[in-house]
């Protein structure tokens, strides 16, 4: 792969990451621990491969081929869902009971970290095959909505382990559904409109990126500043 096709596949990702890194005011996460995270959160990748390759050949016997049925199937539940799953599930085995997840932003952090591990490998992925364009475009589109999927996984998750401190297993419990669940919408309604491929699907679109990237970076500037021990911390309904 040619030096600058690769600079352009990872350095979205990497600004990302210290841009989040920044925000972990309270108390930063190790070094090694967050490596382990972005790891997994690539490896994320071959699983979900599996799946969708599956969700795929299943989804064409359930639906006629093209439909909008189709569409909403394959984007998210084979795409959406199997992603964010299989990046929850690498992040929660990893920190879930690690005694570094003492801060509710910490999961914020973890969230982006695994969101961006499985987004640098698929950006190299597709850079390499289809050139240094695309790699702009997804710069700016593929990766961040990667990033914005972990910002609300995370704030879930966290919200999960503040519950689970105070001893409100059911409330975890909801919670740590709910950080799939949101992540897999956002991500969902991102390949829907682009799957779908219409003038109104694409205008869709291009507002529902400027609206995510408002709202996530207003929560991501609200949770820094609002960032606590998890054992002090008051929950917020």
């Amino acid at each position: 792969m040619q030096p600058a096709l690769l600079v352009v596949s990872v350095l979205p990702s990497i600004i990302l990451l210290l841009y989040i890194y920044k925000k972990d005011r309270v108390e930063k996460e190790p070094a090694s621990l967050l490596a382990v995270i972005f790891a997994i959160g690539a490896l994320s990748v071959i699983p979900s491969l599996i799946i969708e390759t599956v969700g795929v050949y299943i989804a064409s016997h359930l639906f006629d081929v093209g439909s909008i049925g189709m569409v909403a199937f394959i984007a998210f539940i084979v795409v959406a869902l199997s992603e964010e799953g299989f990046k929850y599930l690498g992040m929660k085995l990893v920190t879930w009971k690690n005694n570094n997840f003492d801060c509710t932003f910490d999961a914020v952090v973890y969230g982006v970290f695994a969101s961006l591990g499985f987004a640098t490998i698929e950006n190299i992925a597709y850079v390499a095959e289809e050139g240094i364009w695309v790699g702009l475009g997804r710069a700016v589109l593929s990766v961040p909505i990667h990033m914005m999927c972990g910002v609300f996984m995370g704030a879930s998750y966290g919200r999960a382990k503040v519950y689970q401190h105070k001893r409100k297993k059911g409330a975890s419990k909801i919670n740590r559904i709910n950080a799939v669940l949101e992540a897999a919408i956002i991500h969902g309604v991102y390949d829907f409109c682009l799957m779908l491929n219409t003038d109104t699907s694409t205008k869709i679109f291009f507002l529902y990126m400027i609206f995510m990237y408002f709202i996530t970076f207003i929560k991501i500037k609200s949770m820094s500043v609002k960032d606590s021990f998890i054992d002090e911390t008051k929950i917020e309904n």
